[in-house]
């Protein structure tokens, strides 16, 4: 699993603890890194706009991330 640790970085934020990424979270991880160019510091500073989602999740960062990619 490719950066496993970022992933697990980001999950942390969303308050989502104690277990590995899923392989469909790590494929949209991937997807922001290698399609969109984001580092780390790019897909963190969209966190905020998750804080209005009762239960953030990756999907919902992806919709996020991807509105600003387009």
């Amino acid at each position: 699993m490719k950066d496993s640790g970022a992933l697990k970085e980001i999950l942390v934020m969303m308050g989502i603890r104690g277990r590995q990424p899923s392989a469909e979270e790590q494929k949209l991880y991937e997807k922001w890194t290698n399609v969109y160019g984001m580092d780390l510091d790019a897909i963190t500073a969209a966190m905020p706009a998750t804080l209005s989602a009762v239960n953030p999740s990756c999907k919902y960062l992806d919709r996020i991330l991807t509105q600003l990619y387009n």
